[in-house]
């Protein structure tokens, strides 16, 4: 499997805090977790299918208390395939999952000025990983491993 590395897009500014996480390349995505506020995307964990069975990642940023969780588990024959953030001046605001049966999104729609990017919306390729910055309170910026 030949992967791509797409840079991680977000935010023009970061929390003094913030730091970079890699959740690498597997198999496939087969759980995401999304926490959110009004303000935005506060953390997000992917779990994965590897060669050796399940791969559960990491919580990317804080889970804070006011905030609300939204998980999807893939279906075994279910690859997610794009993935689009909005973002605005500070973190995410929203994001949506598109797999080859669904589509999945949660936040909120970002304030003031924002833009958006997509990932992993090349032919058939699969997301195959997740990597990004985030800081004590949001998720700043979202990168995407795809396989070819």
């Amino acid at each position: 499997m030949v992967t791509t590395r797409e840079n991680a897009i977000g935010s023009l500014t970061e929390l003094p805090d913030a730091a970079t996480w890699d959740d690498g390349c597997h198999g496939k995505v087969s759980e995401i977790s999304v926490w959110y506020t009004q303000r935005g995307v506060c953390a997000v964990k992917f779990s994965y299918l590897g060669v050796t069975g399940i791969v559960k990642g990491e919580i990317h940023g804080p889970i804070l208390k006011i905030a609300r969780n939204s998980k999807i588990k893939l279906d075994s024959d279910e690859y997610v395939k794009k993935c689009i953030a909005h973002f605005g001046d500070l973190n995410v605001g929203k994001i949506e999952f598109h797999t080859n049966k669904k589509k999945f999104e949660c936040g909120v729609e970002p304030s003031g000025e924002s833009f958006s990017a997509t990932f992993g919306a090349f032919n058939n390729n699969k997301i195959v990983g997740f990597h990004g910055v985030s800081s004590s309170l949001f998720l700043h910026k979202i990168g995407v491993y795809r396989s070819q």
